[in-house]
């Protein structure tokens, strides 16, 4: 008997580590995209710009058209003309801006415009109606010329690798044949 007590509790050590594995695999991500600005036309041409934004990928389903806000967690760092500018100076971050928009959980881009200090905007000319985009517009402040540009993002690497939960259930088979096997005697 004393054989299928200690099995009994091997059994249930396992099943209790996979409805912990289960719970913390459906924690949210903080994502990062750094992105560069090309000017292309206007005082600033051949200029290029950096900047970078985060969120807290929780709230998005991977279907359909979805924004990300401040109010779900967006931040935004972006050097320009020597300033760093955030979410905060978004001009209409009273209405909501800035935001970052997905299309079936693949990035469309940044939705940010600014109009203290200097006159810029990131956005889409997506004729769909999306907002975020890769276009770069700005007005030089001493001649009033409109110049343009382009937005390129790339997905900033996690720092974390995490296993997945199928190879930490295939380990934990493992373990527990190894267990099993061990404390039974079912050698061959």
């Amino acid at each position: 008997m004393k054989n299928y007590q200690k099995l009994a509790v091997a059994t249930a050590g396992v099943a209790l580590s996979f409805a912990t594995i289960e719970t913390n695999s459906a924690q949210a991500a903080i994502i990062t995209y750094d992105f560069t600005v090309d000017v292309t036309t206007g005082s600033l041409t051949d200029t290029q710009y950096q900047g970078f934004f985060s969120y807290d990928d929780s709230t998005l389903t991977a279907s359909g058209v979805e924004s990300v806000g401040i109010a779900e967690g967006l931040s935004i760092s972006f050097d320009f003309l020597g300033v760093t500018y955030t979410e905060a100076d978004d001009y209409l971050v009273d209405f909501g801006f800035p935001f970052v928009e997905f299309n079936q959980g693949s990035l469309v881009g940044l939705q940010y415009t600014v109009s203290n200090n200097a006159i810029f905007s990131i956005f889409g000319d997506n004729p769909n109606g999306l907002g975020g985009g890769d276009q770069f517009n700005y007005i030089d402040e001493t001649s009033f010329e409109v110049g343009n540009g382009s937005v390129t993002y790339s997905l900033r690497p996690a720092s974390v690798s995490v296993p997945e939960p199928s190879a930490v259930f295939g380990l934990g088979i493992l373990g527990f044949g190894w267990l099993v096997r061990t404390k039974f005697g079912l050698r061959r």
